[in-house]
């Protein structure tokens, strides 16, 4: 479905990255049926290889693949020029999901939050419709360039 972003019309797509082959197809679905498209991936390999054919507006991460997967997944998406939303599922203790709130935020990627199992279709909903910051984001606005009465001022200081 394409969706009005501004003046920008946009097609949305999420990959969700699941081992679980059912909360694989119930993400899935729960993605298309707001009209978005669902790419699927059963690995972080496979996630990585889906990275490379199609540009995606939000990823969903199932943290049970355990941390080395999630985090070759954050590194591809530190490394790329795209800057997707990361949505996390997790049945996991705190500290898991701790680390890899972290980890996202130290790769200056955009969070837009955590799913419990079982998945809330209505809180996957108000996630994915969410536009986090990213760090990155944030410092490219927060870097100000000089205006033409600046720069004036500034050559006419020497």
């Amino acid at each position: 479905m394409i969706h009005l972003h501004g003046t920008q019309a946009v097609a949305f797509r999420v990959l969700v990255v699941d081992k679980d082959p059912i909360q694989r197809m119930v993400l899935a679905r729960c993605v298309e049926m707001l009209g978005w498209q669902a790419d699927t991936a059963d690995n972080s390999g496979e996630a990585v290889d889906k990275f490379a054919g199609r540009r995606h507006n939000v990823v969903v991460i199932d943290l049970g693949m355990g941390q080395p997967a999630t985090m070759r997944i954050l590194r591809h998406l530190r490394r790329g020029h795209v800057d997707p939303s990361l949505i996390f599922v997790s049945g996991a203790a705190d500290a898991i999901q701790a680390d890899s709130l972290q980890s996202a935020r130290d790769f200056g990627l955009r969070i837009a939050g955590i799913l419990a199992r079982p998945i809330d279709p209505y809180r996957l909903h108000a996630l994915l419709l969410s536009n986090p910051q990213s760090p990155r984001s944030q410092k490219r606005l927060a870097t100000s360039y000089p205006t033409a009465q600046e720069l004036d001022q500034a050559l006419r200081d020497g």
